[in-house]
């Protein structure tokens, strides 16, 4: 019975000693950055299958062995491992990775590549540089932010479209805007229409919903895309949801906009005098008396007017009437949360702007919606879609900058300033139904024209982004992107019978219509892989499909009763109809080859090989390749760890990219229609084909050097470029015996030298308060 008794106490024994092996630890886990808890951190013992996650407080509780590790993870959070060591308590506050990602560049199709090792060209704005600007459309929060980049916006009508140039005029007539690429989508930037309202088709998108700003300036970044890339790649990667209690932000912001400076204008007095001055020098026989009362009648007075009275003529200030103090309202609200499965960021804006020139204005509803979903350990699912609606009122003539006598911008300064612009009763003065005629050549009353003309056009866009990506294991992952890029152009334009221009045919209504439809897809292949701790590879192979659409219809109808009724309905005579269908399809495969030795020495190779529906049959498919390397001296024995020099390297690059901005049957042989023959309607040859008509190419060669100082306090690039453009996409004169007057072809050359300089320095970082200064310049 002892015998048994002492078995039966070992055996209880042992199991109490096993038992008191593990223990319950419990913590917090929170956000190091604003020390909020997040839920849905994923726990588990190291070593073991054992796990669980935060509650909604951040608060969890699992059994471990003391002498155990913990390890926590969590979608947009560095991985961290903590041992135990004997505590019962473990609380843990999380890293962003966000700070691993400013050192980050976007280099197209889901790559990235520290900015140490990148070697070619590049700049980088982050969203947080750009966020609240009072800007329509991101293309103009880059204005003066990068060297290389010139921004310029060719009048100030809001929300209206702008010219990037980078690096220089590369093309006549051929396109020189670059490349939009959002999330992956490849965008149509063209301003296909829109009447009289100037349109930007990157206007869509709330500038504060980007994360980032990639541009690829030489050969060597933008070779990836190819036929597509001449003039360089723009590449905006939005905000994404992060793992976390759920966060919701409220934003607002008001402005105002000041008119451009007013000519300077002689009064009604001045006027008169240098006109009396101006006749009796081209009259100098005749008696001073007579050539004031000439001048004064033929101005609309009284001959015989007293120098009191003219004395008291009024003068009116017609740019001050055309012009006003606008404003600017911006309101937003965001929401974007998460667990380590599933984040996701949802926004939704409101964009008003009045012109500094009355009756023109800008307005957009932009809404956006990103979902990120782990489906399992290796299958990640990422999409997002961004709506919006926008709304313009433009001014009368051409939004790109108009001449036109009724046109306020124009004419206000113009106007002879004794013409009133309002009779007594505060109607418009001077129009045709009073049968009075405003002195002088411009004599239609331009403040009536802003009120009375209705120049309207509307946008609905969606762009969005589906996206698979397989992770065959840590070093290979396959993707498959899928972007769809639609917009739906509406504009219109009234000229009311009240006005002079419009009043001999009693009113005319022109509409257009637009739809274009551009959609993309692309799957990539991407390996990376370390080898002994020094040899780095970096292999991206893939392929690409783009196919665009655009079609239209038009209308023009005269003869309105009255201006109140002015719809298509109400018209009298239908003047024209018009309509119009085309389209173009780019493939290409790709391959990105990269190679590293200890970080020191890295070289890359690009190539793609394009074909386009727009050129010709004998040329149809291109090849683009580029070459780079950079020498990281910074980590050479006798820099590194060097308290002074943070960076320093050395860069070269060399390579060809295309340029396929030209129509889309350019190098067609075509028959237009609206031909007479014999009184019946007839098809006729209206433009003669070229089936050796080929790409512009550009050839970049670009050097450069990156340097750094202090920590980073202090860090820039110095460039140096030249830019061929080759086989110029030119329309050239023909003798027009053989039936045309012109073809297109591929003529001559254009070089673009030059110089980049930038610099930036973190002044002052400390206490939450940061003073950063940028500065570059271009030659």
């Amino acid at each position: 019975m002892k015998k048994h008794l002492l078995i039966f106490f070992l055996i209880a024994f042992s199991h109490l000693k096993l038992f008191s092996q593990e223990q319950v630890v419990t913590g917090r886990v929170t956000s190091a950055e604003d020390n909020t808890p997040l839920p849905g951190v994923s726990i588990s013992v190291k070593g073991t299958t054992k796990g669980v996650v935060t509650d909604g407080n951040g608060i969890y509780k699992i059994s471990a062995s003391p002498t155990a590790s913990l390890r926590f993870s969590y979608v947009g959070f560095n991985i961290q491992t903590v041992a135990i060591s004997n505590r019962a308590v473990v609380d843990v506050a999380l890293v962003s990775n966000v700070a691993d990602l400013e050192e980050v560049l976007v280099t197209g199709y889901g790559a990235t590549v520290k900015k140490k090792e990148a070697t070619g060209a590049t700049a980088n704005v982050k969203g947080d540089v750009i966020e609240n600007l009072p800007l329509q459309s991101f293309d103009r929060a880059l204005q003066g932010r990068m060297a290389g980049v010139q921004i310029q916006s060719a009048n100030g009508v809001p929300g209206g479209a702008v010219s990037v140039r980078i690096r220089g005029v590369g093309s006549i007539t051929a396109g020189n805007e670059p490349l939009y690429v959002v999330d992956g989508v490849q965008l149509n930037n063209r301003n296909d229409g829109g009447g009289t309202v100037n349109t930007n088709p990157l206007a869509f998108l709330n500038p504060n919903d980007i994360e980032s700003i990639d541009v690829l300036k030489d050969a060597a970044t933008a070779a990836i895309y190819g036929a597509q890339a001449a003039n360089g790649v723009v590449l905006i990667t939005t905000k994404k949801g992060k793992g976390g209690r759920t966060k919701v932000t409220l934003n607002y912001y008001r402005g105002i906009v000041e008119p451009v400076p007013t000519l300077k204008v002689m009064n009604s007095q001045e006027f008169i005098a240098a006109r009396i001055a101006a006749v009796q020098t081209n009259n100098p026989t005749l008696a001073p008396a007579t050539v004031r009362g000439n001048v004064l009648s033929a101005l609309g007075f009284n001959r015989d007017l007293s120098e009191e009275a003219l004395a008291a003529i009024p003068t009116y200030d017609w740019q001050g009437e055309a012009y006003q103090n606008g404003s600017i309202n911006n309101y937003e609200a965001s929401i974007q949360g998460g667990n380590d499965k599933t984040s996701f960021y949802t926004s939704l804006s409101y964009n008003n702007q009045d012109a500094s020139l009355i009756n023109i204005d800008f307005n957009r509803v932009a809404g956006r919606f990103s979902v990120d979903h782990k489906i399992s350990s290796k299958l990640k699912l990422e999409t997002g879609v961004n709506l919006s609606q926008i709304n313009q009122r433009g001014p009368y003539g051409d939004a790109r900058g108009t001449t036109a006598f009724s046109a306020p911008q124009y004419a206000a300064p113009l106007i002879l300033p004794f013409n009133r612009p309002y009779n007594e009763d505060g109607t418009f003065y001077g129009l045709p139904s009073s049968g009075i005629v405003m002195v002088g050549d411009l004599s239609g009353n331009v403040l009536a024209a802003s009120n009375y003309i209705k120049s309207k056009g509307t946008i609905n866009q969606l762009v969005g982004n589906l996206a698979l990506t397989y992770s065959l294991n840590k070093d290979l992952v396959f993707r498959v992107v899928g972007g769809l890029d639609y917009r739906l152009l509406s504009s219109s334009f009234f000229g009311d019978p009240r006005l002079s221009d419009y009043n001999a045919v009693r009113g005319t209504l022109s509409e257009a219509n637009n739809n274009n439809l551009n959609y993309t897809t692309n799957a990539t292949v991407n390996y990376v892989k370390t080898l002994k701790e020094k040899h780095g590879v970096k292999l991206l192979f893939g392929a690409e499909y783009r196919e665009e659409t655009n079609t239209g219809t038009s209308f023009v109808a005269n003869g309105f009763p009255t201006p109140e009724l002015n719809t298509a309905n109400a018209a009298a005579e239908p003047s024209s109809v018009g309509g119009f269908w085309t389209a173009a399809k780019n493939a290409g495969v790709f391959a990105n080859l990269g190679y590293d030795f200890s970080k020191k020495y890295l070289l890359n190779f690009v190539a793609r090989y394009d074909g386009s529906s727009r050129f010709g049959a004998n040329n149809q498919w291109g090849f683009f390749p580029s070459v780079s390397a950079k020498w990281n001296i910074v980590e050479e024995n006798f820099l590194k760890n060097n308290p002074t020099i943070s960076d320093l390297g050395l860069r070269f690059s060399y390579g060809s990219t295309g340029n396929s901005q030209i129509s889309n049957f350019a190098s067609r042989r075509l028959y237009g229609l609206g031909g007479v023959y014999q009184g019946f309607s007839a098809i006729t040859p209206s433009q003669l084909g070229n089936p050796n008509l080929r790409w512009e190419r550009n050839v970049t060669l670009n050097v450069g050097l990156d340097y750094g100082f202090l920590s980073g306090k202090i860090k820039g690039s110095i460039e140096a470029f030249e830019r061929t453009s080759k086989d110029l996409l030119l329309t050239r004169s023909i003798p027009q015996s053989n039936g045309f007057s012109d073809i297109t072809e591929n003529i001559g050359e254009v070089v673009n030298r030059g110089f980049e300089f930038g610099i930036s320095s973190t002044n002052v970082d400390r206490g939450g308060f940061k003073w950063v200064t940028d500065f570059n310049i271009t030659f």
